[in-house]
């Protein structure tokens, strides 16, 4: 059945209302986005913490403490000494959560614990994550820009297109320079 003029202008009306309210919300979101980056201080999460599956193995409970020491440590450092029970209290789980979460991040060398003094403040320090995944990355930008250097010296051709233009060459020369092979075996008595 067809529809009327009305329920087109409808539709139409309802399709243009779609994508204003998403025009709205993506300039919403940047301005959103740019006020807070100037204002308040933020935590970075590199994807390597996805490459390397620490994203994934970490429990919630690991990934918000993660995420939380990072709010209370030294920018540059990576240095806290936020306390268990300040901690514990702002999660509203135990103590013993908390340590089991500080353990499972020890565990996966995304902290370091050290007291200095004994019965002071324990200092944890954020560790460096995701160095393999950055050094595979440049190993693949820099073999990549060697295959493009290779092609380049070679006419444009990737090394395998190469080694194929070369072996037709040598067998267009042999085929100019060739002796006739005779089978051996024909002339058996």
């Amino acid at each position: 059945m067809e529809k009327s003029k009305r329920e087109k202008a409808v539709e139409l009306f309802k399709e243009k209302q779609k994508k204003s309210d998403r025009e709205y919300s993506h300039k919403t979101y940047e301005k959103w986005k740019k006020e807070m980056l100037e204002n308040f201080s933020y935590v970075p999460i590199f994807k390597p913490m996805m490459d390397s599956f620490l994203l994934r193995d970490l429990s919630g409970g690991a990934m918000k403490l993660y995420i939380y020491l990072t709010f209370y440590s030294g920018n540059y450092t990576g240095e806290t000494w936020v306390g268990i029970e300040k901690t514990s209290e702002y999660f509203n789980v135990s103590s013993r959560t908390i340590s089991r979460w500080i353990s499972e991040l020890q565990n996966k060398n995304l902290i370091y614990r050290k007291q200095y003094v004994k019965d002071g403040p324990t200092h944890t320090f954020l560790l460096i994550y995701g160095r393999e995944v950055l050094e595979r990355k440049i190993e693949r930008n820099t073999s990549k820009e060697q295959r493009a250097n290779e092609i380049q010296k070679n006419d444009g051709l990737s090394y395998s297109e190469k080694l194929v233009r070369d072996s037709i060459k040598d067998d267009k020369r042999d085929e100019s320079n060739s002796i006739p092979i005779v089978d051996l075996g024909v002339l058996d008595d």
